[in-house]
């Protein structure tokens, strides 16, 4: 097997100074693979989602299970959800041109940008209802997360809950290649 094109999925959000652990992991992953495989190509796409996807699926499982639990803080964090189907065929074109990619650095957002609140309340009004949803303030939605944690199966995580209030959009002076670098169209929107 030759290691020289190896091909790694991280996250947008990987930060080593993020609260979330989750996104901290992620950072260090990052680190510890161009330590070891400068020439690794490192893919960080934004929330990812698509027709069934986790995403979605997660934001219309919380307004039926704990609707207070979704608009965490005030809704304000920014997000740039790319289409899955984006990302597939950047990784597709960085698998068939190994060599252009080697070493490099791919951070891929979609081509909107939303504020978190806003596609709640879109998502919630189409699906579920239009009754208004409760704020729920970040130290609160924090302490249920942590209790969550401590049965078998958490539907929220303090993780989750870190990203929720986190801004997650493409940094528009980013070095890395991106899809405009690619010449690929980005399709989808959130």
């Amino acid at each position: 097997m030759d290691k020289s094109n190896l091909l790694h999925v991280s996250a947008l959000q990987q930060n080593l100074k993020h609260r979330s652990e989750w996104a901290r992991t992620k950072a260090k992953s990052d680190k510890v693979l161009r330590e070891v495989m400068p020439s690794a190509c490192i893919v960080r796409p934004a929330d990812m989602f698509s027709e069934d996807d986790r995403l979605l699926t997660w934001i219309g499982s919380q307004l039926h299970i704990d609707p207070w639990l979704i608009n965490i803080n005030d809704g304000s964090a920014l997000k740039q959800p790319v289409w899955m189907g984006d990302v597939a065929t950047a990784i597709r074109k960085s698998c068939m041109t190994p060599d252009a990619f080697a070493g490099k650095t791919m951070e891929l957002a979609g081509p909107e940008v939303i504020l978190w609140a806003d596609r709640v309340a879109w998502f919630q009004k189409t699906i579920v209802s239009s009754t208004k949803l409760p704020r729920t303030p970040t130290t609160l939605a924090r302490w249920f997360a942590f209790l969550l944690e401590l049965g078998p199966k958490p539907y929220l995580s303090r993780s989750e809950v870190e990203l929720c209030v986190t801004d997650t959009i493409l940094d528009p002076h980013t070095e890395c290649i991106t899809f405009k670098d690619l010449g690929v169209g980005t399709m989808g929107k959130i």
